[in-house]
């Protein structure tokens, strides 16, 4: 062995240390950042539009059935001749509008930044609905895996298994 180790070696060795404890820093800032804030705030984008489209496609079957009866909308602007299809859209994009009552923009004025406020609202709301899931999906899991290691065998499976041996021992035999 050298008496003392060679600099250059020293700071290859170094550096390539620094570099593997930044990839591992890197990876685990992204991973915290899907987990804590994408995920949950995608999560929470996709849940709105699943009651919105719900919504919208209630309000349609429920004018389509008004109007199958004969009970008219006299404040509706889609005329009759339309299609079904077309009145459906045009329904999508009336109540994909949003308006922001006065009293919600001057609070938004006085108190800060409405966009930066309802972003982490919406992330929070997503972390507490992948949270929800997360543990649904895993308590699902566990109770099956606890029915199948609990339920007991019936009879024919017990001779089935045991079959099974035989013919594995006349294969091992010959």
């Amino acid at each position: 062995m050298p008496e003392s180790i060679p600099v250059v070696l020293f700071l290859r060795r170094g550096l390539r240390r620094c570099y593997g404890l930044i990839k591992i820093w890197i990876r685990a800032m992204l991973v915290g950042t899907v987990w804590l804030i994408t995920l949950p705030y995608i999560t929470v984008w996709v849940w709105r539009f699943y009651f919105w489209s719900g919504d919208g496609l209630a309000s349609f079957v429920y004018r389509r059935e008004s109007i199958s009866v004969g009970i008219t909308n006299n404040n509706s602007t889609i005329s009759e001749e339309k299609s079904a299809l077309a009145v459906f859209y045009v329904n999508l994009l009336k109540s994909a509008l949003w308006y922001a009552p006065p009293e919600a923009v001057e609070f938004v004025e006085a108190y800060g930044d409405f966009a930066s406020s309802k972003f982490f609202a919406d992330t929070f709301e997503g972390q507490i609905i992948t949270c929800i899931v997360v543990i649904v999906f895993v308590a699902a899991f566990l109770l099956r895996e606890w029915i199948i290691q609990n339920t007991p065998p019936e009879d024919g499976l017990e001779n089935d298994g045991m079959e099974i041996e035989g013919i594995e021992n006349e294969v091992l035999e010959n």
